[in-house]
């Protein structure tokens, strides 16, 4: 289980979530899936970075709770638009 998911509930108030797909011992979903039912980190945007380049596994993981996912070999200014673009939205929630 990710510490993350262990960490206290009022340390877990990040801005973004950055979550790589490949994780040793939850699969991304699970992780997402927990992400959303927690009310402390429902709202919280979720970016997602995964080695599947099939288009059918990224709608998967969009529907699993994913706000983004982007493509490794990452290119870090899609990487810093995206958390641009999720930090703006996570302000006017």
């Amino acid at each position: 289980m990710s510490i993350f998911l262990r960490m206290p509930a009022a340390r877990r108030q990040p801005s973004v979530v950055l979550l790589d797909a490949e994780l040793p011992d939850a699969t991304a979903g699970e992780v997402l899936a927990r992400l959303a039912s927690d009310p402390l980190s429902a709202l919280v945007p979720r970016i997602v970075l995964t080695g599947e380049q099939d288009p059918r596994e990224h709608m998967r993981l969009r529907a699993a709770g994913a706000h983004e996912v982007l493509p490794l070999p990452l290119d870090v200014r899609a990487l810093l638009q995206a958390v641009a673009s999720r930090l703006g939205l996570a302000e006017r929630s």
